[in-house]
């Protein structure tokens, strides 16, 4: 598990560089969320996870993403868009992925868009 969980960290390494570099967050703003995903990450792979652990997780990087976009709009001088651009919302989704996996919420909603009942979800 704690092997999984290195290799997420790592592959995290481009796009919190590119936010460091990119002068949106501090170099101790990254070690916070580094360290918050680490712990996101380990509470989602337990053995008996819980749904308002990844619940949590999303809505901490919804809101992270939500902070960078602030931050980038604030700054006076245009920013090519990079791989911090659109990780987050990657992130997101894979979370999301992971949430509906493991608690098997994938049939409820295929089976609900068969049934048209979508609108109810």
């Amino acid at each position: 598990m704690a092997d999984l969980i290195q290799r997420l960290m790592e592959e995290m390494i481009p796009e919190l560089e590119d936010l460091q570099a990119k002068k949106l967050f501090s170099p101790a703003e990254i070690k916070v969320i580094v360290k918050k995903r680490t712990d996101f990450e380990y509470r989602i792979k337990a053995k008996i996870p819980h749904l308002p652990d990844f619940l949590r997780y999303i809505q901490y990087e919804v809101n992270l993403e939500r902070l960078r976009v602030k931050r980038k709009e604030r700054l006076t001088e245009p920013v090519q868009p990079s791989a911090s651009d659109v990780s987050s919302n990657r992130r997101i989704s894979f979370i999301f992925d992971r949430a509906l996996r493991k608690f098997g919420l994938f049939s409820f909603i295929s089976l609900s868009q068969k049934n048209n009942q979508h609108k109810e979800i």
